[in-house]
């Protein structure tokens, strides 16, 4: 295996393999340090019997295939070996490992983008059949230059190996395997092949009628360019269901479509795992996070997996220290109990993204927010509590209000959110964030769009371009203001009960059936003049007073009844119509805090402080 990629080298040259990837396979890849370590002989742990004869045949096999060799003088770096148990059939149920942490604290390894499920999704098309590939010890096809090898010694029973190839726990050897790999998987796709490979796990998908000759050309390239394929570990039987990186890939999932799911078997063991920990009040840091990596791992099938995280992972951040306990606080239970009783439930998702269907442009101000979708407006002002809210607090809570106003209009769809707050794009796109409060907000807005079958994206826009929505949000209107809930309770013990406030919002309405200027999440109608439920209601009328007019038209023309907050203005046209409507004596309010409370802009009634205001009771069956 040492000189398997060597040997076919024209081969690689064939497939217009870069320059550093031929260097790589000719000299065999280096080791780049930050500083170069300290000679060092780390010993091995006490083995025994058993796992002293594994290691005995694993050496024998690693040198027989060229993955090793016999040092005559000790390595510069003897890292330690031991055994550890895996998953397999009886008789290979050990793993022979090597501890090179010492060595991979000195070496540099850059970033590399992975492929993985996400590729799946781009690639996967429906009723597609597929097949799984796997090399046999993937890692050992990569030679290291000879001039590295001494840092990747070992000893047993006497004698001193290192490692010719590139080996499992070696920090650089996924970025070293992954390069190499990238000419070929360009070459398979080059010829059509729909093929994924995630470190040595490779996933081809094709058509039913051409899958066969792919698996083959594919298959024929491997072995062509040195690489050795484990058809043991490999399903080569084109399916239309596959097992892939944990997840169960069907081609043909409900409605057709690509799904992905989690295998059952992960399913139980991962509620096993979380009912052992439920059962004590506090937890080992390592257990906690052994759990929390499973979840992590599922969140490609599970929808709201990584807002039942964010707590989990907050109490994993209290450690002193890895080997140390946590305590498990309420809301680490709950996510965990979800876990355990929703797992299955969720467990499912569609592979292929759906096209946008709408899109809700928001913003939020010190004074209010708004947001539009299509033609359709949404605005509100914040009470004092949110006003003095940090600026990424009241986005993200735009969003959300924005999301209950237009719950009609955007139920079943797929929606794409567009903020110029960076910050709400971040927790929307990655269901929470490092804030507990911003995160609690954003399960908030996702649990908004679960309850109504929303697909919920989000996208930044820069702020230039963000009008509408900002306009909105800087509204400052002098009618945002209400009686103070006593003084209403008041006016219903005389009038009421009142069934319906009129003119409000979600800030200012004194009753739970309101109409409001804009859409906003509970607003029973937009525009109260243009509602035809008058006659339907006790009405209360809190409006600006330049509608009086037509509100008094609108009363009489349903034949309703109403009681309404308007002026004393004996010269204005609509006086006289107010007071033969009228079937009470008026009640005069005072211009002050305890009777009129703010809500935005100075009210209406404060601009002069001679007006004399008053609550009506009127009556549109007066002739």
């Amino acid at each position: 295996m040492y000189n398997s990629l060597r040997s076919c080298l024209t081969a690689w040259k064939s497939i217009d393999a870069p320059d550093y990837v031929l260097d790589w396979i000719k000299q065999g890849v280096p080791l780049v340090f930050s500083q170069e370590p300290q000679p060092a002989h780390f010993p091995n742990r006490k083995l025994s019997f058993k796992e002293s004869n594994f290691v005995d045949t694993e050496i024998s096999k690693l040198l027989k295939n060229g993955s090793i060799r016999r040092c005559h003088i000790k390595p510069y770096v003897v890292s330690p070996i031991s055994c550890v148990p895996k998953k397999g059939p009886p008789g290979d149920d050990l793993r022979l490992i090597i501890d090179l942490r010492y060595l991979n604290e000195h070496i540099l390894c850059p970033s590399f983008a992975q492929e993985g499920i996400d590729t799946v999704s781009e690639l996967i098309g429906c009723a597609d059949l597929m097949v799984t590939a796997d090399f046999e010890k993937g890692f050992h096809h990569v030679p290291v230059n000879i001039n590295y090898q001494k840092y990747l010694g070992f000893y047993h029973k006497g004698v001193f190996y290192v490692f010719q190839v590139l080996c499992f726990g070696l920090k650089c050897s996924p970025f070293y395997f992954n390069k190499v790999l990238r000419p070929v998987v360009q070459f398979l796709r080059n010829n059509g092949l729909r093929i994924v490979l995630y470190v040595d796990d490779c996933l081809l998908m094709s058509s039913s009628s051409s899958v066969t000759d792919h698996c083959d050309f594919m298959l024929q390239t491997f072995a062509d360019l040195g690489w050795r394929v484990n058809i043991k570990k490999s399903s080569l039987q084109p399916e239309s269901q596959k097992k892939y990186l944990g997840f169960i890939i069907n081609s043909e999932g409900p409605r057709g479509q690509p799904w992905i799911s989690v295998p059952n078997d992960r399913i139980k063991s991962l509620r096993k795992d979380i009912v052992r920990i439920l059962q004590y009040s506090s937890v080992k840091v390592r257990k906690l996070a052994r759990v929390a990596g499973q979840c992590v791992s599922m969140t490609k099938a599970i929808l709201p997996a990584k807002l039942l995280l964010r707590n989990i992972y907050r109490t994993i951040a209290t450690r002193s220290d890895w080997n140390s306990e946590v305590i498990l606080d309420n809301g680490t239970r709950i996510d965990l109990n979800w876990w355990i009783a929703a797992l299955e439930s969720w467990n499912g998702q569609c592979m292929v993204p759906k096209q946008v269907t709408l899109q809700l442009v928001t913003d939020a101000s010190s004074t209010g927010y708004g947001g539009v979708i299509d033609n359709m407006e949404a605005a509100g002002f914040w009470n004092t509590r949110l006003s003095f809210k940090h600026s990424n607090y009241r986005e993200l809570m735009a969003v959300l209000l924005c999301l209950k106003a237009f719950a009609p209009y955007i139920k079943n769809q797929v929606v794409q959110v567009l903020s110029d707050n960076i910050t709400t794009v971040a927790y929307i796109s990655h269901l929470g964030g490092p804030s507990a409060e911003l995160s609690q907000l954003a399960r908030a807005v996702w649990a908004e769009a679960i309850d109504l079958n929303v697909e919920l994206r989000a996208k930044h826009l820069a702020g230039v371009e963000n009008v509408h929505a900002d306009y909105l949000s800087r509204l400052e209107s002098p009618y945002e203001w209400r009686l103070h809930p006593n003084v209403f309770k008041f006016m219903d013990r005389l009038w009421g009960p009142h069934t319906c406030d009129r003119f409000a919002s979600l800030m200012t309405t004194q009753l739970p059936v309101y109409n409001s200027l804009f859409y906003d999440p509970l607003t029973s109608g937009v525009d109260a003049l243009a509602q035809q439920d008058w006659a339907k209601h006790n009405n209360f009328v809190n409006a600006p007073f330049h509608l009086i007019s037509k509100i008094l038209n609108v009363i009489q023309n349903q034949g309703a009844e109403a009681t309404i907050v308007a002026p004393w203005w004996p010269a204005q046209p609509w006086f006289a119509d107010l007071k033969r409507m009228s079937v009470a004596v008026p009640v005069r309010l005072r211009n002050s805090t305890r009777v009129m409370t703010r809500m935005g802009a100075r009210p209406e009634p404060w601009k002069n402080k001679k007006w004399k205001v008053m609550v009506w009771r009127v009556s549109g069956k007066i002739k």
